[in-house]
C-alpha cells in the first residue's frame, strides 16, 4: 500500500513511523524544511515543500496531520485528487468546515476517515463487545476523565477540541446513541487563547448518561473511564490498556448492627494485549517484493487502494466505492484480546484480587474465559482500614 503524510510535527511524524513498519510510504510534505529533512532522512523518504507536489504521486491513501487550522483547506485538496484520507483530530477547526470536508467527500466518492484512534484501544474494544453482549448489565453513566500538563505542541484550539473530543467520540461509540443534550462548564488558566479545562455532561437519546473531564492543568497524566452499568462498575485505564470489572453481593443484614455489614466485593482485573492504537489492525511488516493489500482497514480509519489514476483519480470509481462500502458495512476487524495466563493475588485479608495478564499468546476468547474468585465477608473495623488506606471499596 502506498501512502503519504502530509505535516510532520509531533503526530505526524508518528503516522510516518507506524507507516514505515506496515505500508509503502511514497513521501511526505510540510512547508518546514527542517522538520521535513529530519524525518525524510530518519525514514530515508521522499520529502516535499508542498502537498500538492506529493499529491502527484501514486498514492492509495494520505495521512493530513496539518494544525487543525489548516486541516479543512489540505483535506479538500487531497479529496480532489481522489485520494483517501485519514485527517488527525479534529476534522476542521469548525463544523461549517468539517462539514464541507465531509460533503466533498461523499460527493467525489473519496473514503474519509478521522483518527479518534482510542475506538481501537484494544481495552475499549473489549469493552464495547462486552457491553453488546450484555455482560454488565445495561450502561446507566460513563465518566471519562482525560487530564495532563500543558503541551507545548499545541497552539491553534483548546482542551476540548484536542483531548475532550477523544472522550466525546469514545462514549458515543460505547453508548451506540445520538447525543441529546450538551451541558459544559470551562474556563482559562494558563492557556493564552483557548480553554485549559472543561467539564462535560452529556445526555443521550437512550437515557444514558455520560461525563468528561479534560485540563491541562493536571501534573501527571490520566486516561481513564468508568462505567456504572446494572451488574458491574467497569474501569479502563487507556494507558495500561487494562479493565476491572468490579460487582458486589450484599449478604443478611443485620438491622441491629450496621457497622458490621455483610459485604462481598469481586473484582476482576483484565489486562488485554498491548497494542499501539494508531497500527492496531494494520497488516504486518511484509516481505521485499509481497504485493500490498488492494484495501487496508484498521488503524484509525478504512484506506482504498485505487488502481492506476490519470491525474491523481481513481479510473474505476463506481467499483471502488462499492469495495469501499462493503468494507464500511462490515464487521469492525478488531481481533479479539487473547489470554495465555491467570494470576491470583492475596493483598491479605481484605480481599482478593484476580488478574488476568496476555503475552500476546492465542488462546480462547476473553469472555470465555472462567476465573475463579476469592471472596471475603468484609467487617465494620476492616472496612475501616481499607479506607485509610486504599481510598474505600
Amino acid at each position: 500500500m502506498r501512502v503519504g503524510v502530509i505535516g510532520v510535527g509531533s503526530m505526524g511524524q508518528n503516522h510516518v513511523r507506524v507507516y514505515s513498519e506496515i505500508a509503502e510510504i511514497v513521501g511526505i510534505a510540510d512547508p518546514d524544511v527542517k522538520a521535513g529533512g529530519l524525518v525524510s532522512n530518519r525514514f530515508n523518504v521522499s520529502y516535499f515543500t508542498s502537498p500538492v507536489d506529493l499529491l502527484k504521486e501514486e498514492l492509495d491513501a494520505v495521512s493530513v496531520c496539518v494544525p487543525t487550522e489548516h486541516h479543512a483547506k489540505v483535506a479538500l485538496d487531497v479529496i480532489r485528487a481522489g485520494v483517501p484520507l485519514l485527517v488527525e483530530k479534529p476534522l476542521a477547526a469548525t463544523i461549517a468546515e468539517a462539514s464541507k470536508v465531509v460533503d466533498a467527500a461523499e460527493s467525489a466518492g473519496v473514503t474519509l476517515a478521522v483518527g479518534h484512534i482510542e475506538r481501537h484501544n484494544p481495552a475499549i474494544a473489549a469493552v464495547k463487545r462486552h457491553l453488546q453482549e450484555g455482560q454488565y448489565g445495561d450502561l446507566v453513566t460513563a465518566t471519562a476523565r482525560r487530564v495532563s500538563s500543558f503541551p507545548g505542541r499545541v497552539r491553534d484550539i483548546g482542551v476540548v477540541m484536542d483531548l475532550g473530543v477523544h472522550e466525546i467520540d469514545v462514549l458515543r461509540f460505547l453508548v451506540g446513541s445520538p447525543v441529546e443534550s450538551v451541558f459544559a462548564l470551562g474556563g482559562r488558566k494558563l492557556h493564552g487563547n483557548f480553554e485549559d479545562h472543561a467539564n462535560v455532561l452529556l445526555r443521550f437519546q437512550n437515557g444514558v448518561h455520560g461525563f468528561v473531564e479534560v485540563n491541562w492543568l493536571t501534573p501527571m497524566k490520566v486516561r481513564r473511564l468508568a462505567l456504572t452499568c446494572l451488574k458491574n462498575f467497569v474501569e479502563v485505564d487507556y494507558t495500561e490498556q487494562s479493565v476491572t470489572v468490579s460487582s458486589s453481593t450484599l449478604g443478611p443484614l443485620d438491622p441491629f448492627n450496621l457497622y458490621q455489614i455483610p459485604l462481598e466485593h469481586h473484582q476482576q482485573k483484565i489486562h488485554v494485549r498491548k497494542e499501539e492504537p494508531l497500527r492496531r489492525g494494520g497488516f504486518p511488516p511484509r516481505d521485499p517484493g509481497e504485493a500490498a493489500p488492494a484495501c487496508h482497514r484498521g488503524g484509525c480509519g478504512r484506506h482504498a487502494a485505487g488502481g492506476d489514476r490519470r491525474d491523481g483519480i481513481p479510473p474505476d470509481r463506481e467499483a471502488r466505492a462499492a469495495h469501499v462500502n462493503s468494507v464500511a458495512n462490515s464487521e469492525l476487524a478488531l481481533s479479539d484480546p487473547a489470554v495465555h495466563e491467570s494470576r491470583f493475588h492475596d493483598f491479605g485479608p481484605r480481599e482478593h484480587v484476580s488478574a488476568v495478564y496476555d503475552h500476546g499468546a492465542t488462546h480462547r476468547p476473553l469472555e470465555r474465559l472462567e476465573v475463579q474468585l476469592a471472596v471475603r465477608v468484609v467487617g465494620g473495623h476492616e472496612r475501616d482500614a481499607i479506607r485509610a488506606s486504599d481510598g474505600g471499596l
